[in-house]
């Protein structure tokens, strides 16, 4: 594995999570395999802020379009994407780096996901995304529901 363009994304991730309440728990998402964070709206807009200068682009869903064939495949595919959604992507070597950044309720909540996406399952398959997410954000699995989902 490259590692220049590894720590990269896990430095991403570290100013990304120093960024936000130490109080929010991340969970790991099996169906999009992310790591996903509902986060109250108050400091949104600094992290879109954040989030604009951490990566390379911005994508809505009329702009997903114009991304890589496996960015744009892996939003129209699997994970979607509607209207006042946005994610942010970074592509380096063989791996995209994403944030998704979806607002729901009355627009004061948001899920928040992070993944990787392996332009070439041979070098990165769902078993080293998995790990190198877990690493980066310590996440909640699913079976552990010893506490409440939705804290805040």
């Amino acid at each position: 594995m490259a590692e220049e363009p590894l720590n990269m994304f896990e430095q991403t991730c570290s100013r990304i999570k120093d960024a936000i309440p130490s109080e929010t728990q991340w969970r790991w998402e099996l169906q999009f395999r992310t790591v996903l964070a509902v986060l109250r709206g108050d400091f949104i807009e600094d992290l879109e802020n954040l989030l604009a200068n951490e990566f390379q682009d911005k994508w809505d869903y009329l702009s997903i379009e114009n991304a890589s064939d496996v960015m744009y495949r892996s939003f129209t595919d699997s994970l979607g994407i509607i209207p006042g959604q946005h994610v942010y992507s970074r592509e380096t070597g063989e791996l995209i780096l994403f944030a998704a950044l979806w607002p729901w309720g009355e627009k004061d909540l948001h899920s928040f996901r992070i993944g990787l996406i392996s332009k070439n399952d041979l070098l990165y398959g769902d078993w080293a995304i998995r790990k190198m997410l877990r690493n980066w954000f310590n996440p909640k699995e699913r079976e552990d529901e010893s506490e409440p989902w939705l804290q805040f």
